[in-house]
């Protein structure tokens, strides 16, 4: 029997399949946002002399790798409106970290994965050195030694599962390790 072909692309309740790759969409909501940035702000003051607070909002994959002639036709809010609204509510003794512009530069890159909302080591690991680029200490990691090894070649995300859809190919899930 042949296997079911992949829609080009399918809405699927709260999901949107586009070429073998599932986008969760997002819907800004104020109020939650500005409690957000007011607990983020709650912490900072709490902690003010203390501990140094970083903020990083992180864009879905909706946002980052959903190729663009699909953007216009999406129920999902624009999530960098979203992220500087609320970066505009938090205090300046918070360091906002702007993954945003870095995920962008990367975005035609393996960075989130095809059947799960969350980004992959890649992914995490461009966050890893954008935060590093925001910390006060002198010693960075460097990570550009660092090769990818892959640990699994059939991972199957939470947006899988819930698709119902049999034809998705599977993730790759990498770990980096030091190549020295």
């Amino acid at each position: 029997q042949p296997e079911p072909q992949q829609p080009a692309v399918e809405k699927l309740g709260a999901m949107l399949i586009v070429d073998n790759a599932a986008y969760e969409y997002y819907h800004f909501n104020q109020a939650t946002a500005n409690n957000y940035a007011a607990t983020v702000n709650r912490a900072a003051a709490i902690l003010d002399g203390k501990a140094q607070i970083y903020d990083m909002i992180i864009p879905t994959s909706m946002e980052i790798t959903l190729p663009e002639k699909y953007k216009g036709s999406t129920n999902s809010a624009d999530q960098k409106k979203a992220i500087d609204y609320m970066y505009s509510l938090i205090s300046p003794d918070v360091n906002k970290i702007d993954i945003y512009s870095t995920l962008m530069s990367h975005k035609n890159e393996y960075i989130y994965f095809r059947t799960d909302h969350h980004w992959t080591s890649y992914g995490a690991k461009l966050a890893f050195d954008t935060l590093q680029d925001h910390l006060y200490y002198a010693q960075h990691s460097d990570t550009s030694n660092l090769n990818a090894t892959t640990v699994c070649d059939d991972f199957y995300g939470t947006s899988y599962s819930s698709s119902g859809y049999t034809w998705v190919h599977p993730d790759t899930i990498e770990t980096y390790i030091d190549g020295y």
